[in-house]
């Protein structure tokens, strides 16, 4: 069982939620948010740009107190938070990594404020929407996203794709994310109910 705070996103149409507390039923292996962490920040430390790993590692440091004991649920459950906050987890590590590759600082010497301005990209007079900006932004750093080899460009390629909307009515959709991942990922770190939580 879970208890989530919901709330209706009046702009997009549709409800969002954030999780809250989980109550297992029964009893399943599981594999932890901060176990996922680690395990991204021994592969980033491996891949050898030591940029990317430092943005992996603060991006644990800061998400792993906040999201870290939640699990990945079994595979016939509709709800996977795990899965949500790993995702919004790359979308941190992304955002961080091009945040201070642009402004050749340290992923830790960005701030919240730097995150809600990338975040705040909305469509209309001419600006990019938040993912199509980060795109952008790591082709002008020299990164080709279709490099396999890249591995910025790699975990982006995974974030960005947009989760189809679901059809009303559906009663088993309900739970479905919906938009793009890598832009959904970065917001949901910077959601009002994480900003007393997470702390950069």
């Amino acid at each position: 069982m879970h208890a989530v705070y919901m709330h209706q996103d009046l702009d997009l149409g549709y409800y969002r939620w954030d999780h809250l507390a989980e109550l297992p039923l029964g009893s399943f292996a599981v594999l932890t948010v901060r176990a996922r962490l680690d395990e991204l920040v021994t592969q980033a430390e491996r891949e050898g740009n030591p940029l990317w790993a430092e943005a992996w590692r603060q991006t644990r440091t800061v998400l792993a107190p906040v999201f870290g004991d939640e699990k990945f649920t079994p595979p016939w459950s509709t709800l996977d938070v795990g899965s949500d906050h790993v995702e919004a987890a790359g979308a941190l590590a992304v955002s961080l990594y091009l945040l201070a590759r642009e402004r050749s600082v340290a992923p830790a010497d960005i701030t919240v404020q730097d995150l809600d301005e990338l975040a705040d990209s909305a469509p209309g007079a001419g600006r990019l929407r938040t993912h199509e900006q980060i795109r952008t932004r790591l082709v002008a750093l020299g990164h080709a996203l279709d490099d396999a080899d890249d591995p910025v460009a790699v975990r982006w390629r995974a974030l960005d794709y947009v989760h189809e909307e679901p059809a009303y009515g559906d009663l088993d959709d309900s739970s479905l994310r919906a938009g793009h991942a890598g832009e959904n990922g970065l917001r949901h770190v910077l959601a009002p109910f994480y900003r007393e939580r997470i702390r950069f």
